[in-house]
């Protein structure tokens, strides 16, 4: 089975861009990337995702968080390392992250690979959960009780969840973003995820999870889809 990595990566924007431009400079970045991307036929990657941060329901965001997520999927673990492997893409890359963001993308990202609990479509709406298990709670155990009993529950819990992820680092994961588990649930749409979110047996759910990791981030994000193709056979 061909082992592909993810690359998740929490964006905070440039000082000088305000909460409601951040995204159009965002996508701009995006585009910039697949650009250099596609010359190389997609190649390496075979889905990119920007997921700005939605405002919460009374309209404002928090201030000091992340301004959302993004993800990045390598066809196998050498497309990684052959990503803008050229000296003149990443220094226009390194250039266009400084105009975009508050920090280069390697100080806030890091490379996992997908277990996938729900296989569905990638939908317009997402709820990201950076999650970091407690000092009691050994990775292996923490991963298969999430496989085990946590999504499970989650599926029964929530039956408007059209996709549901983990993603779990890898031993190497080249970045700064320290997390022991990003967990994704889709939706079609904002009004299905806040109905969700905010039901008593999801919330049941999350208590469980809370005793046995801490939430470091926690998104609502809108899905915007810059390149997505079935990737080749495993």
């Amino acid at each position: 089975m061909t082992l592909r990595p993810k690359r998740l990566y929490l964006a905070r924007r440039n000082p000088s861009l305000t909460r409601e431009g951040f995204p159009e400079r965002w996508m701009r970045h995006g585009a910039l990337s697949a650009s250099f991307q596609a010359q190389q036929g997609f190649a390496n990657i075979f889905r990119y995702l920007l997921c700005p941060a939605l405002p919460g329901p009374s309209g404002e965001a928090a201030e000091d968080g992340p301004d959302g997520i993004g993800m990045l999927f390598f066809r196998d673990e050498a497309a990684r390392d052959r990503h803008h492997a050229s000296a003149a893409q990443r220094a226009a890359m390194e250039a266009d992250e400084d105009a975009t963001f508050a920090e280069r993308v390697n100080r806030t990202s890091l490379f996992a690979v997908e277990q996938v609990a729900l296989d569905g479509p990638l939908t317009p709406f997402l709820a990201v959960t950076v999650l970091r298990r407690r000092p009691a709670v050994s990775a292996p155990d923490f991963a298969a009780w999430w496989s085990e009993a946590h999504a499970p529950t989650v599926l029964r819990a929530a039956p408007a969840l059209r996709r549901l992820v983990g993603n779990w680092p890898m031993p190497d994961g080249h970045g700064e973003l320290q997390a022991d588990c990003i967990e994704e649930l889709w939706f079609a749409s904002r009004e299905e995820m806040r109905r969700t979110l905010a039901a008593a047996a999801f919330a049941a759910t999350r208590e469980a999870l809370m005793r046995r990791c801490d939430v470091a981030t926690r998104l609502e994000c809108e899905v915007r889809v810059l390149h997505d193709a079935d990737p080749e056979p495993a």
